[in-house]
């Protein structure tokens, strides 16, 4: 009877051992980043993150769709992919993560699993992680993290997670920055409490440091360039060249949203003393202003070919225009069943 009892305890352990390995094996072993991996536009992420570019191929989240994701491929092509309720979309190294929200898309997504959480994609073979199922209003992609916005039912959290790993979220802060900006291995973000100074943090050795001091709003760093919308001085664009701060108005009209691929400025200007109003283009540099509408625009998401953005009087409806040039915008609302 005792020799029994050891065979089947030993039978017992060699399963596990062996169901141990199998699922380590069969666990997906997520590359790692450089430092310096960003996933996506930091306008586009402060304006919903529903666009994302990548290699020659543009994944986005259709309105019109229960905010399904949906790929256009580089043939023009549109493909319809398995996911909804998907904004801040974020892609590296062969992974989509994107923040997902099913009060977007109304009880639809609330009956297709959890309704919140980060989800990474495998783009190769479709496979799917969630990283958590808390409610993430912005995430974005800095190295092997991903920085956030946590939020819960008592507060808003400035938080990380790791990108090859569930669960292990890492509150930074108690504050909830709106977090869009990974730049060169550091998060830009606006402080919230006692002043506007622009700050980054490094993931990696979870540091913080001043960058610019003043009243800003939604900085985006891109290489040396520091932009802002100065709250202090009238909602004034600008921008600031690092690490002198030394400052150039990009526009003097009242803004109060903005997305910049580095070339081109999209800017929304509302309740502005001179009179302007809706959604305008520009250089960098303040040279070659254009009016793109004279109604109320938001989300606004660029792309190398197109910039896209709704209405605020129709958010179910996708409109775009070529990023430069002639100012041509149309409809762009396809739904496949």
């Amino acid at each position: 009877m005792k020799r029994n009892t050891i065979i089947i305890v030993t039978v017992i352990a060699i399963l596990a051992v062996l169901f141990g390995a199998a699922s380590y094996l069969s666990a997906e072993r997520v590359p790692k980043n450089p430092a310096s991996a960003s996933g996506n536009l930091a306008g586009n992420l402060y304006n919903g993150g529903y666009f994302c570019e990548y290699e020659g191929e543009v994944f986005y989240s259709n309105a019109s769709d229960n905010y399904h994701l949906y790929r256009i491929k580089e043939d023009g092509s549109i493909k319809k992919e398995n996911y909804t309720a998907v904004f801040s979309l974020n892609i590296y190294n062969g992974y989509l993560y994107y923040s997902k929200n099913s009060t977007k898309a109304g009880n639809h997504a609330y009956l297709s699993g959890r309704p919140y959480g980060i989800y990474r994609i495998n783009l190769k073979d479709s496979k799917v992680k969630c990283l958590t199922t808390t409610l993430c209003p912005y995430i974005t992609l800095c190295g092997n993290d991903i920085v956030l916005q946590e939020y819960t039912n008592t507060n808003l959290y400035f938080s990380k997670i790791q990108i090859d790993k569930e669960g292990g979220m890492v509150r930074i802060s108690d504050t909830g920055y709106p977090v869009a900006c990974s730049e060169g291995g550091f998060v830009y973000y606006a402080e919230q409490n006692k002043n506007h100074n622009v700050y980054r943090y490094n993931p990696e050795s979870n540091s913080t440091s001043l960058v610019y001091a003043g009243n800003c709003y939604q900085p985006v760093c891109i290489g040396n360039i520091l932009y802002f919308i100065d709250v202090e001085d009238g909602y004034r664009l600008k921008r600031a060249l690092l690490p002198n701060g030394e400052t150039q108005t990009i526009s003097s009209e009242h803004c109060v949203n903005y997305n910049t691929d580095g070339d081109v400025i999209y800017f929304e200007v509302e309740n502005s003393p001179s009179g302007a109003f809706g959604l305008y283009r520009c250089n960098i540099d303040g040279s070659d202003l254009v009016q793109i509408s004279d109604q109320a625009c938001k989300n606004i998401n660029i792309t190398s070919s197109y910039t896209y953005f709704q209405y605020f009087a129709n958010d179910f409806v996708w409109y775009r225009l070529p990023t430069q040039g002639e100012v041509q915008i149309e409809a762009f609302d396809v739904v496949y069943d």
